[in-house]
């Protein structure tokens, strides 16, 4: 991929900005599947394991203490016009006794893809960090009673599970350099938190500032 090409993937046009507030990522019902784990995938089976995680009930017994290791892939497709994907590995860590950003940690590499038909591999790890914080929330959630009173047996509460992960870092194809900025939002399902998946925002940092969407779509993330 030439630079022309990595300027077109993370050019922003006027009016594309993409209103990706934390709490429009942790409500977000749409998102990926899973795909047993991290590690090279296509698009056929990125959209298989897709299927299957969203197939799975939300969490309503989250882990509030402990720790776990997730993995799984995001795939992205630019916002320009420039036609083609990027899917690229995910790996996160998730310490559910912690708060927010102490909670998360992660990376993403391997991006790699077609764009206007040519294949594309970049090099380059994006991870979480200070500059832009990351969030989970694993409250327990008061359940409504209905009108008739109480079920018998149903529960007083649940604990779903939610987070917005932020990765950043450099991307590199062919020599030249990008500084990214991914964001993944959504929501745990499965037993205890088997899976997360949400939306996927990609833009580029330019400076001290984010710039508009460079590329959306989805990721997904499973228990190791």
């Amino acid at each position: 991929m030439t630079r022309n090409r990595v300027s077109t993937v993370l050019r922003l046009g006027a009016g594309l900005m993409a209103a990706t507030s934390l709490s429009a990522c942790l409500g977000s019902g749409s998102g990926g599947g899973g795909g047993g784990g991290g590690g090279p995938v296509d698009v056929t089976q990125y959209d298989t394991n897709l299927e299957r995680v969203r197939d799975m009930i939300p969490t309503s017994d989250m882990q509030t203490t402990g720790t776990a290791s997730f993995s799984g892939n995001t795939y992205l497709e630019p916002v320009d016009g420039t036609t083609g994907h990027i899917i690229g590995d995910v790996n996160i860590d998730v310490d559910f006794a912690a708060a927010n950003d102490a909670a998360i940690s992660g990376t993403a590499n391997n991006f790699r893809g077609v764009l206007d038909g040519e294949d594309v591999a970049m090099e380059g790890e994006l991870s979480t960090g200070p500059r832009f914080p990351s969030a989970f929330v694993n409250d327990d959630i008061a359940v409504p009673v209905p009108p008739g009173g109480p079920i018998p047996g149903a529960p007083a509460t649940v604990r779903p599970g939610s987070a917005s992960i932020a990765m950043y870092g450099d991307i590199v194809d062919e020599g030249d350099t990008s500084t990214v900025l991914l964001t993944l939002g959504g929501n745990f399902v499965g037993p205890g938190g088997q899976a997360l998946h949400g939306p996927a925002l990609l833009q580029e940092i330019t400076g001290t500032s984010v710039a508009e969407r460079a590329a959306s779509g989805t990721f997904y993330v499973e228990r190791d």
